[in-house]
């Protein structure tokens, strides 16, 4: 296309011995991207019809076009690529991905990545034109390759139907996806999870007889994490004799095979059948997972949920699991995953019970380094005088451990009085947003304060509501703590305030790596008339 030029005059503002304008020249190219030849036009009208799906941080962009045959007539979609100097027709195009009865194809993206590999699936079909499933691939910058299962396990012997799906696509341009099981007769046997390193595909489930249907041989595998080194992790049903369900085993592979990793003790397995249940919530970049099980007891009773861990070949309990947080009537304990980070230090919460039976709350906790720390606010303010509730919520959490969430307060007579928000930062838990009379309710002593971001350096931005007399809710303030106080941050000045009562609010966008905040504020003329909104900046 026509490469144009921009010419920028910038004209100094200060005395020189030479006054002059320096010329800059800015240039840019406009590409037409998808096809523009006879197979993606339509030849009755000259229709064209392209669109992209992705666009990589080197100006790779993927997408679709549309195809025509005779008379106009649609013969399906081609998937390309431009790679920043022409764009290549990247989906299966050979007689198994084109229907022979009238040349219909049809190829989609599914992802990409930063160094322009691109996955999708093109549809296959038989000799008689009949569709046979999709086949999934990788375009590697030279070629597409089929990376999916194509083996008879995956085959329906009655006609050749296979389909393969993508999951993830890593910037290492690992791909890994689910392929369709088939048996004798055409028979459905569930999927198989696989793993494209990129030379070779490999089936990356749970085959063993305690995840394979006795009765006829059926399994089901799924992925719910990858990350950047090729490590997958996913879930496996499990089967008993005579082909019951007995729940689910949490997996994970990596270049040495794949190993259940869940909590399969006796605390987690139910007496009575065999049956036990993990889940997957997070996976980082080292391939450490956390998750969670459910916990069993006498007679198979349900006993709530253990979270826990897998680190270095081992799974560990990371929960709370003291007298504090189990039911002293049966003996139930419920702890969950909120987050984790690189490190492997994760931050979840665990439900508080009384003596007698009954939940009492939460607690928020942070394991790392072999043990696990409640980190929630537990003072007199955050506890209910009257049964000893209390409960805190986890909001943020960084690389380095820092925690950020809020917790209920209470006031003598053990009514609510609002929550705090708070900040774990290593050895103390520190209640950090505003807590002046402008943010505590008169009639009451009631404070609201919430967690809105936190940065890597531990500074944190919140918002706090705003009362006046008689404990009217006049809008809310935005906060930033940092350097062990918290300051606001928002507009406050008479152009955002309403003149009739005073209300003032102020929202937070952005928070970034040096502390600097930036966000919106309401704008208000004579008599509290709504003038729209101002942008500010915190520095």
């Amino acid at each position: 296309m026509k490469r144009s030029q921009i010419n920028i005059f910038c004209v100094s503002l200060f005395f020189s011995p030479v006054s002059q304008a320096t010329q800059l020249s800015t240039s840019y190219d406009i590409h037409v991207l998808g096809f523009t030849d006879s197979e993606h036009t339509r030849e009755t009208d000259g229709y064209r019809y392209s669109n992209y799906n992705y666009l990589n941080e080197a100006g790779q962009v993927a997408g679709y076009a549309n195809r025509y045959g005779a008379g106009g007539t649609n013969l399906g979609g081609s998937a390309w690529l431009y790679n920043g100097s022409s764009t290549v027709n990247i989906g299966f195009t050979d007689a198994e991905h084109t229907r022979i009865t009238d040349g219909y194809r049809y190829s989609s993206t599914s992802q990409m990545n930063d160094v322009g590999q691109v996955a999708g699936s093109s549809y296959r079909y038989g000799a008689d034109g009949a569709s046979l499933g999709f086949s999934a691939w990788l375009y590697n910058g030279i070629s597409t390759v089929n990376i999916g299962l194509t083996d008879a396990e995956h085959t329906r012997d009655t006609n050749g139907f296979r389909s393969s799906s993508i999951s993830v696509l890593n910037e290492a341009g690992q791909v890994s996806g689910y392929s369709s099981r088939h048996g004798a007769g055409g028979t459905d046997l569930g999927f198989s999870a696989w793993l494209y390193n990129g030379s070779s595909t490999v089936n990356i489930g749970l085959t063993d007889a305690e995840h394979t249907r006795v009765t006829d041989g059926y399994r089901y595998t799924d992925i719910r994490h990858m990350n950047e080194v090729g490590h997958v992790a996913g879930i496996a049903y499990r089967y008993g004799v005579g082909g019951t369900d007995l729940g689910k085993s949490v997996w994970l592979y990596n270049s040495g095979g794949t190993v259940n990793i869940g909590l399969i003790d006796t605390e987690h397995t139910r007496v009575n059948d065999g049956y036990r249940e993990s889940y997957i919530r997070q996976m980082n970049e080292a391939g450490q997972v956390a998750g969670d099980a459910t916990r069993y007891g006498v007679g198979g009773a349900y006993q709530g949920k253990s979270a826990w861990l897998y680190s270095g070949g081992t799974t560990v309990n990371i929960g709370l699991t003291d007298q504090e947080h189990t039911d002293g009537s049966d003996g139930l304990r419920y702890s969950s995953i909120s987050q984790m980070n690189e490190a492997g230090q994760v931050a979840g919460t665990s439900y508080r019970y009384s003596t007698r039976g009954g939940i009492q709350g939460q607690s928020a906790w942070l394991y790392g380094g072999g043990s696990t720390v409640n980190i929630g606010l537990t003072d007199a303010e955050h506890t209910r005088i009257s049964d000893g509730y209390r409960s805190s919520s986890i909001n943020q959490m960084n690389e380095a451990g820092q925690v950020a969430g809020d917790a209920e307060r209470f006031g003598a007579n053990g009514w609510s009085l609002g929550k705090s928000a708070w900040l774990y930062s290593g050895d103390s838990t520190v209640s950090i947003g505003l807590t002046d009379a402008e943010h505590t309710r008169d009639t009451d002593g009631l404070q609201a304060n919430s967690i809105n971001r936190m940065n890597e350096a531990g500074q944190v931005t919140g918002y706090a509501s705003r009362y006046g007399v008689g404990g009217k809710y006049l809008g809310r303030s935005a906060w930033l703590y940092s350097d062990g106080s918290a300051v606001e941050v928002g507009l406050t000045d008479a152009e955002r305030t309403r003149d009739t009562d005073g209300y003032r609010d102020s929202t937070i966008s952005k928070l970034n790596e040096l502390g600097q905040v930036a966000g919106v504020a309401n704008r208000y003329g004579a008599g509290g008339t709504n003038l729209g909104q101002s942008a500010w900046f915190y520095d």
